[in-house]
């Protein structure tokens, strides 16, 4: 999914930064935490491929 790969990539990029992650994509911690739980993004799973 589009949006768990963007989630991803950001997540990585601001390395695992959950403030400036949800800065950067517009959102509050509480909804990109919400959102991580959804697509189940975790720190290792930067390792597994999202689809």
């Amino acid at each position: 999914m589009l949006e768990a790969r963007i989630l991803m990539e950001t997540i990585v990029r601001c390395g695992w930064n959950k403030s400036r992650t949800a800065r950067e994509l517009g959102l509050s911690r509480v909804g990109l935490r919400a959102k991580l739980d959804r697509y189940g993004i975790v720190p290792d799973a930067e390792k597994q491929t999202i689809q």
